[in-house]
């Protein structure tokens, strides 16, 4: 019975109640995470990442094994500075056992303006998926080609590595592709 796991995956803060439980260490709460700019766009209605940010440390605090999921990145105009403060302040709180990367994804370039403001996007990333569109349509990827998303993670892993130096970051729902590059 011992050698099970639970998962709490979660964008909510309210954890109050799970603080003073028996979990053993072995139920890991995992949460979504995201800098405030992209949390404006797209997560309305949930807990800021400030609050969320202050969970993770109650249950860091109460023992429990955390994981974090930058879901889903949105390369906004000063994203690298943004996800840099986002490590910082995850730091300050606690040590993830692992990070987890995923783009914004599923999503063809046509449809974007209706989720993201296009003058809002960096000017690389708006560049590789309009130039990519055609290649991309149909595409779990989408809007982003491979090569972008490799090297979006490559940074933002680099980041990582400074600011946590011994959490795992691993990557979600990705193309063989984007593994090799």
């Amino acid at each position: 019975i011992y050698d099970k796991y639970l998962m709490l995956y979660a964008k909510g803060d309210h954890v109050a109640h799970l603080c003073d439980l028996d979990h053993r260490g072995k139920t890991v709460a995992s949460f979504t995470l995201t800098p405030e700019s992209v949390a404006e766009l797209l997560e309305t209605g949930a807990p800021s990442p400030e609050r969320r940010l202050a969970a993770i440390g109650e249950l860091a605090r109460a023992g429990y094994p955390v994981r974090v999921r930058f879901s889903p990145i949105v390369p906004l105009r000063g994203w690298r500075a943004a996800y840099d403060q986002l490590l910082a302040r995850l730091a300050a709180v606690a040590e993830p056992e692992m990070i987890t990367l995923w783009t914004l994804s599923m999503v063809e370039l046509g449809e974007l303006a209706d989720i993201v403001p296009l003058e809002r996007l960096d000017d690389e990333a708006l560049a590789a998926a309009r130039e990519a569109a055609g290649r991309m349509r149909g595409e779990k990827g989408a809007p982003f080609p491979p090569e972008y998303r490799a090297s979006l993670y490559r940074e933002l892993g680099e980041l990582a590595r400074v600011r946590l130096p011994r959490t795992p970051v691993s990557l979600c729902l990705e193309a063989p592709e984007v593994w090799d590059g």
